[in-house]
């Protein structure tokens, strides 16, 4: 029998660029990320996808506009493609747009395969195209408004540029995804309202991977404190530090010129500027390791070359404090 589907989990997909180096590739997460083997029939009765119910009673409007939609496709070809769309759940116009963009995210390979295996004959085009022209008050049914425009060429695009990345199609047709969707899996609730579904992920690793999961878990506090940082507030703060350093490394020569090489205060004064000159130096550097590890950690996550500017410190980090602290709490 065909699987119940589940809910649907709106995730961004990630696609590591097959343009990268090994070396790059390593510096993901999703490099070498295990495939573990799951029995989804438990998750499959927690969580199935609510249908929508149909209404079978139409209205003879509905029956009369629906015999007025004009259309030229081969009898069988467009109750074929009629069926497609709806196993999509996707409009028209959106398929028109992922086809016209060459959008790998909206549909997948298979998707493309089989709507060219669809596609209309060149008569077929030729009568759409006369219709739109003549007579387009008149809408199109929908397997003829989905070819009404040149779409076989388009296709194969996006079927050859499938072929060229070399999607994973195991993984949805994706390589990762947004770690942000982590935090909004308490918020899909099971059928019977009783729980949701992290606290069914976390119960299923507890049975299968290590009872002991909660006391695995690293502490949230250094996360909590890594929320908390800007480094835009910190790079202005060195700007001011080094700007004030300066200004008294000058004050300092001044005094130092008026003194005495012999005396005590000359060499104090000296010894002030060169251990205040190391220690700067040395947080200008911790500053620099920060960053770079950073925009290294935005790497291994998402497989794009972040500066810090662009991804706030705070947002990120909060993603896996917000996720931990939702898991202590299940």
């Amino acid at each position: 029998s065909r699987p119940v589907p589940l809910k649907p989990i709106f995730w961004k997909k990630i696609h590591l660029p097959y343009l990268l180096t090994s070396s790059q590739i390593q510096a993901t997460i999703w490099h070498n990320l295990p495939e573990i083997a799951v029995d989804d029939t438990e998750l499959r009765i927690q969580f199935p996808s609510q249908a929508k119910s149909i209404n079978k009673v139409k209205s003879k409007t509905c029956q009369s506009k629906k015999s007025c939609k004009a259309k030229y496709l081969d009898h069988k070809r467009s109750q074929s493609i009629g069926i497609f769309i709806k196993t999509l759940r996707i409009a028209t116009s959106e398929i028109k747009q992922a086809i016209l963009n060459l959008n790998t995210e909206t549909l997948s390979e298979e998707l493309y395969q089989t709507l060219f295996r669809l596609r209309p004959t060149k008569e077929e085009i030729q009568k759409i195209k006369r219709h739109i022209e003549k007579t387009p008050q008149q809408p199109l049914d929908a397997p003829e408004e989905t070819n009404s425009i040149h779409l076989d060429e388009l296709i194969k695009c996006n079927i050859t540029n499938f072929s060229q990345q070399k999607c994973n199609l195991q993984r949805g047709n994706a390589d990762g995804f947004d770690v942000t969707i982590l935090t909004k899996l308490k918020d899909i609730r099971s059928q019977d309202g009783k729980t949701n579904l992290l606290a069914f992920l976390i119960h299923w690793c507890k049975q299968h991977l290590d009872e002991d999961f909660h006391n695995l878990l690293p502490d949230t506090t250094l996360l909590k404190e890594a929320s908390q940082l800007d480094f835009n507030v910190i790079n202005n703060l060195m700007t001011k530090l080094n700007q004030d350093f300066k200004a008294c490394q000058g004050w300092i020569q001044c005094i130092v010129s008026e003194i005495s090489l012999s005396s005590s205060i000359h060499n104090q004064l000296n010894n002030f500027i060169n251990t205040a000159d190391e220690e700067i130096k040395t947080w200008s550097k911790l500053q620099e390791i920060s960053i770079k590890e950073y925009e290294d950690l935005l790497y291994f996550y998402y497989a794009k070359d972040y500066q810090f500017q662009e991804y706030c410190i705070q947002d990120f980090m909060s993603i896996f404090y917000q996720l931990l602290s939702q898991i202590r709490n299940c």
